[in-house]
């Protein structure tokens, strides 16, 4: 298992060559909470679930760091960035990981590139929906 990630139709080790540096997770989304303090009462009142009747999150946010295996590609450096910057960076897409096959997350991406003398990455940021979509039967999870 190479711990890869599917994003849109490509994916990072099989069309990319890129190694995580660390197993590839997506963040948990952060609570909404609304806190109102009211004069002469101790403590504060949460209205977090008063107009839903029940909790919304926020986004997910993270990002990925990998390392670019640039001798599978036969390129440069600059055609390696240039071809993952064209597919992912600024784009709304799906994601699946490969360790959470059965779930995909949607949302914007976009990507830098760091080099140094002996390797280079690259790190995919993220800004997904709250929601994680089950591929198999369509159920909605949050968180």
């Amino acid at each position: 298992m190479y711990h890869s990630i599917t994003i849109g139709n490509k994916n990072t080790w099989n069309d990319w060559h890129l190694i995580p540096t660390s197993r590839p997770l997506v963040s948990l989304p952060s609570v909404n909470t609304k806190m109102v303090e009211i004069p002469g009462r101790n403590g504060s009142i949460d209205l977090s679930e008063y107009l839903t009747g029940s909790r919304t999150y926020s986004r997910r946010k993270g990002s990925w760091e990998f390392y670019v295996i640039q001798d599978k590609w036969n390129a440069s450096w600059a055609e390696v960035y240039a071809t993952i910057a064209a597919y992912v960076h600024g784009k709304q897409l799906d994601i699946v990981l490969e360790d959470d096959p059965n779930y995909k997350y949607s949302g914007l991406l976009t990507l830098s590139w760091r080099s140094s003398k002996d390797y280079s990455t690259i790190t995919i940021e993220y800004d997904l929906e709250p929601q994680k979509v089950n591929t198999v039967n369509g159920a909605v999870i949050i968180p």
